[in-house]
């Protein structure tokens, strides 16, 4: 639930303040999903679920706050879910990279 909540958080608050119209805000949507994995790091599958879950949400809510209106909105939930399934992979992908990491870290 927490890395869904940062997801969409990160997804809402980059659409509408930090690096508006920029690729930069790739960056820290990346680096909380290597934090996510690391914290993770001690279950693959869970690391996967979280990562996934992650992924999606900042993709998907990424959209939602240029939305004029809730007849608007209706008509754009459904066409950006490829894009929340991409995110939900990328997610997945930095999840996973980000528990080897702190695997390494910890030593194991």
């Amino acid at each position: 639930m927490v890395a869904i909540l940062v997801g969409a958080g990160l997804g809402v608050l980059n659409a509408r303040v930090l690096f508006v119209g920029s690729a930069l805000s790739l960056v820290p949507w990346s680096l909380a999903g290597l934090a996510l994995g690391a914290v993770y790091a001690g279950d693959r599958w869970r690391t996967r679920v979280v990562g996934a879950a992650y992924g999606f949400a900042p993709s998907y809510s990424f959209t939602l706050p240029s939305s004029d209106g809730p007849s608007v909105l209706a008509g754009k939930l459904l066409p950006f879910v490829p894009f929340g399934v991409f995110g939900a992979i990328c997610g997945m992908l930095l999840a996973l990279i980000g528990a080897a990491i702190g695997a390494r870290v910890r030593g194991r």
